[in-house]
């Protein structure tokens, strides 16, 4: 059995194409294949690719469609005018104030009233501590290798309060914190910029195929593009326009966002665990910095 996401950039399916029709003739019933046009596609979550190895190797298909039901509880209740109404609710306590621990629950505190983006401030307030402090890094390391301590696990519990930094806006980072209202402004200007600006365009350094090569576009027409070459051995030469657009898009790594939260699959076997505490952090690190360049724009 064959699974293959198409836009897997690092195994092209157009190139084991024919080796795949090879195959299907050769082993006819016994051959079957599940390919998804994008590694982001439902028909290549973890649960469509174990269905499909499952009818593959049984003939059975045991779950058509996966489906996802949620149901928001509902309780009837008097409404302004006098009438009774059925109310949804959206928001749950799972235990009322004033319920302690001896009575089986927890006190609610004002920190689980909080608004999304404020308790997200606040721990990204506690980590800035922790790290003007010169404690923060022994927490990580206390992390990454096990160990427990109170300073491991009051990092801990300031990690489990910040969200998992997968796809953001920079509204998203200044409202956390992590971010100031130039740098959220500089983004913006910079992504407004290149929404308009043209991709490839004369004069762009670009790798040529087939070696990958630096080169200068020179011009596009249709099919072609002309490439220059600088050097000793300065020349201009004609290339496929979809081969030099293979290889010089953006790489898209594919994501599984099923399990635990987002999973990006890197090279050689690397995978980043965005839920992962470490990884939260690293996040955080890694936009931080991005807000100071961006504040000097």
């Amino acid at each position: 059995m064959v699974q293959w996401a198409k836009n897997d950039q690092m195994h092209s399916w157009k190139a084991f194409t024919p080796l795949a029709l090879t195959l299907k003739r050769a082993l006819g019933s016994g051959y079957d294949e599940h390919v998804a046009s994008r590694a982001v596609d439902a028909s290549w979550s973890s649960g469509a690719r174990e269905r499909a190895i499952y009818r593959f190797l049984t003939g059975d298909e045991p779950l058509p469609e996966a489906q996802r039901i949620a149901l928001r509880p509902t309780q009837k209740i008097m409404a302004t005018d006098g009438c009774s109404t059925m109310a949804a609710h959206n928001v749950v306590f799972r235990v009322r104030a004033g319920e302690g621990a001896a009575e089986g629950g927890a006190e609610v505190r004002s920190e689980h009233l909080r608004g999304a983006d404020e308790a997200v401030g606040g721990a990204v307030a506690a980590l800035k501590l922790l790290e003007s402090q010169g404690v923060l890094a022994a927490s990580l390391r206390a992390i990454a290798v096990g160990s427990s301590t109170s300073v491991e696990h009051g990092t801990r519990s300031i990690i489990s309060r910040l969200p998992t930094v997968f796809k953001v806006t920079p509204s998203s980072l200044r409202a956390w914190g992590l971010w100031t209202p130039r740098a959220e402004h500089a983004a913006l200007a910079i992504t407004a910029a290149a929404a308009v600006a043209p991709r490839y365009f004369r004069g762009r350094q670009v790798l040529v195929p087939p070696g990958g090569r630096v080169g200068t576009l020179v011009a596009i027409n249709g099919d072609c593009a002309a490439v220059a070459f600088d050097g000793a051995d300065a020349k201009v030469v004609t290339v496929s326009t979809q081969a030099l657009f293979e290889l010089n898009q953006p790489h898209v790594m594919p994501i599984d966002t099923d399990g635990e939260g987002p999973l990006l699959f890197l090279e050689d076997g690397i995978r980043c665990y965005y839920a992962k505490p470490l990884s939260k952090v690293r996040l955080k690190e890694f936009k931080y910095l991005f807000c100071q360049l961006l504040s000097r724009s």
